[in-house]
C-alpha cells in the first residue's frame, strides 16, 4: 500500500511539473493515440489538469500556435474525427490552430501506399495489436509538420509584456481617426490586406462584418475590405422569405481570395451548419485547393444563429474543416474578450471561436455587447496578422529555409 501511495504521489508531482512547463512554451504540437474516434482519457485528463492555468484575466495560452498529430489502430479509425474533436481544446484556450493542409501531399502516394495523417496533422496506423511502426512517408510528414509549426511559432512568439486580449471592449473610444488611418494605409504598399468574406440574408452577419472591419482598421498598417459571396436563391425565393435588398458591398470571386493576406469568414447557420449559399462558394474553390493557394493564410470565423444552442459552436467547428483542407491557420478569439465572454444578464451570441449574434425571428439585431465583441475580434485578428505578415505569398520551400 505504501509503495502504491509513493507511485501515486510521484505521478501527481510529475503532472504538476509538466503542467507548469507548458507556460514556458511559445508553441505546441500535441500528440496522442485514439480511442473510439476521440483522444484517449489519459490525454484528456492531462488537458483537464491545465484548468488551473486557464485564467479569465491572463489567458496564458492565448495567441500561441498549436498543431495536432496522432495514431489510430486502422484506416478510418479516427484520423480525422479525433483531430476535429481536439480542436475545441485549443479554441477554448485561445490557441491558434496550425493544420498541415495538403502542402506535402502527393496524390499518387496517397492512392498507392497506406499512409496515416490528414490535413489536420501527421499520423500513423499502429494496427490493432500496435505492431505496425510509422512508415518513411509518415515520418517525413511528421518532420515537415514540426518544421512548419516551428516557423509559425517564431513569427507569432508572444511579447510577455503585451497580451493581445487587453484590447477588448474599447470600440467606442477608438472610432476616432480610423478613416484618416485608412487613407494613410492606402498609400502604403506594406499594409496587411485582410478580407472579410460573408453571406448575409437579413443583415445580421453584415452588421457584425462592418464592426469587425472597424476593429481591423483600428490597427495601423492593416487594410480591411468587405466582400459578399454570390447569392444562390432566386429573386422570387428571396421575396418569399422576406429578405431585404442586398447592400452595395461587392461580390467576391474565388481568385480574389488569393489577394488577401488573411481572411475572416462570416455566415448564418442552417440546422447547425453554415448556410448553403456560403458552402456553395467554398465548394467552388477546388482549383485553389489543388494548388494550395490559400495555404498559410490566417483565417477567422463569425456567425449568426436563430437562437441559443442552434449552432453557435457546431457551425464554426464544422467550418474549420474547410480551412484545414486549404492549409489555412485558424485564429480563434478564445476568451480574450474578457468579462464580456461571461455575460449572464443578457443574451449574447459568439464564443471562443469568434463573434456571433442571435437573429431570432429576424427582428432582433446585434446588441451593443455583440458588436463590441465583433470589433474586438477584428482588432485581435489584425494584431496577429501583422505578426505573420512575413509569410505573405512565400512558397513553402522558401518558408522552410527561414531561420
Amino acid at each position: 500500500m505504501e509503495k502504491n501511495k509513493e507511485v501515486e504521489a510521484s505521478t501527481v508531482a510529475a503532472k504538476v511539473c509538466i503542467v507548469n512547463e507548458l507556460l514556458k512554451a511559445d508553441g505546441f504540437a500535441f500528440g496522442f493515440p485514439t480511442r473510439f474516434g476521440m483522444m484517449p482519457a489519459q490525454f484528456q485528463t492531462f488537458l483537464d489538469s491545465t484548468g488551473s492555468l486557464w485564467d479569465e484575466e491572463e489567458q496564458l495560452f492565448e495567441g500561441k500556435p498549436a498543431g495536432i498529430f496522432l495514431s489510430t489502430g486502422c484506416q478510418g479509425g479516427g484520423q480525422e474525427s479525433t483531430a476535429l474533436s481536439a480542436i475545441p481544446q485549443l479554441v477554448n484556450r485561445g490557441m491558434i490552430f496550425v493544420p498541415m493542409g495538403h502542402i506535402l501531399d502527393s496524390g499518387k502516394c496517397r492512392m498507392r501506399d497506406v499512409i496515416g495523417g490528414s490535413p489536420f496533422g501527421a499520423g500513423t496506423y499502429v494496427d490493432t495489436d500496435g505492431s505496425r511502426e510509422p512508415s518513411g512517408i509518415e515520418l517525413n510528414q511528421a518532420f515537415h509538420q514540426g518544421k512548419y509549426i516551428a516557423t509559425i511559432t517564431k513569427k507569432l512568439k508572444r511579447d510577455p509584456k503585451c497580451s493581445l486580449h487587453k484590447i477588448a471592449r474599447r470600440r467606442l473610444t477608438q472610432r476616432e481617426g480610423i478613416e484618416k488611418q485608412q487613407r494613410d494605409i492606402e498609400r502604403s504598399s506594406m499594409a496587411v490586406k485582410v478580407y472579410i468574406v460573408y453571406y448575409s440574408m437579413y443583415g445580421n452577419v453584415e452588421r457584425l462584418a462592418s464592426e469587425i472591419s472597424l476593429g481591423l482598421q483600428s490597427v495601423q498598417d492593416v487594410e480591411a475590405t468587405m466582400w459578399q459571396v454570390p447569392e444562390t436563391l432566386s429573386i422570387d425565393e428571396l421575396s418569399r422569405l422576406k429578405a431585404p435588398a442586398k447592400s452595395d458591398v461587392p461580390i467576391i470571386n474565388q481568385l480574389k481570395l488569393c489577394e488577401a493576406d488573411a481572411i475572416i469568414f462570416g455566415f448564418p447557420t442552417r440546422f447547425g451548419l453554415m448556410a448553403s449559399q456560403f458552402k456553395a462558394f467554398l465548394d467552388s474553390n477546388e482549383f485553389l485547393w489543388k494548388a494550395q493557394m490559400l495555404a498559410q493564410k490566417l483565417a477567422g470565423i463569425f456567425y449568426s444563429t436563430s437562437s441559443q444552442g442552434d449552432g453557435q459552436e457546431t457551425a464554426p467547428l464544422s467550418a474549420i474543416t474547410h480551412l484545414v483542407h486549404h492549409g489555412m491557420i485558424f485564429v480563434p478569439i478564445g476568451y480574450t474578450f474578457g468579462p464580456g465572454m461571461f455575460e449572464m444578464t443578457e443574451q449574447k451570441g459568439g464564443g471562443p471561436y469568434g463573434a456571433g449574434t442571435y437573429a431570432g425571428d429576424e427582428s432582433r439585431k446585434p446588441t451593443e455587447l455583440e458588436l463590441e465583441q465583433a470589433f474586438h475580434q477584428g482588432k485581435y485578428f489584425a494584431n496577429i496578422a501583422k505578426k505573420c505578415y512575413i509569410l505573405k505569398k512565400m512558397p513553402f520551400k522558401q518558408l522552410e529555409k527561414l531561420d
